[in-house]
């Protein structure tokens, strides 16, 4: 994950969840059609995937070579955009083989990809603003400082107003 990310929780057993899925990433999305822990509906979250927060299987190791290749080759391209662009070429919905219906095929058909729920692995917008989990009773497990402008000190105030930032006792009681 982005170094601008608390976790809450152990992600692990929810990601385990999904055996079949060669990719798990969080998403800019900022409404949720996810339901009793599953997974995004990929027909109804078109916005682009987060690379702030994601798990890599080991059976996406050509997709990550060439994602590093694509950036070395162009100094000027976005990361994000980047792997984007390569996931979700030639995209389709995922057969009947696919144990989740919320996966879908991506990297020309290669891959085996989820968009993970934006009310538990949130984004700044989500928890900050719209404080989903609370609208839809959801334990998150990550938050991620994004969507404010104000750059690192933008990013750990918002994680004070929260409680997520352990500060020292006299940042609070300076004499």
């Amino acid at each position: 994950s982005d170094v601008d990310t608390v976790w809450m929780r152990d992600p692990v057993p929810y990601m385990m969840r999904f055996p079949d899925a060669d990719i798990l990433t969080s998403s800019d999305h900022l409404s949720t059609s996810a339901t009793a822990g599953e997974l995004e509906n990929p027909a109804k979250s078109h916005s682009p995937a987060n690379i702030g927060i994601m798990l890599i299987r080991h059976t996406a190791k050509e997709l990550a070579s060439k994602w590093v290749e694509v950036l070395k080759g162009n100094d000027q391209y976005w990361d994000q955009n980047a792997f984007n662009d390569l996931m979700r070429k030639g995209a389709r919905r995922g057969p009947n083989d696919i144990t989740s219906t919320r996966l879908f095929y991506g990297y020309d058909g290669k891959l085996k990809v989820g968009i993970l729920p934006v009310g538990m692995f949130c984004s700044g917008h989500t928890y900050f603003v719209q404080r989903m989990h609370l609208k839809h009773k959801l334990e998150p497990y990550v938050v991620h400082a994004t969507f404010q402008f104000s750059g690192t000190e933008g990013k750990r105030h918002r994680m004070r107003e929260s409680m997520l930032w352990v500060d020292p006792p006299d940042y609070y009681n300076r004499s």
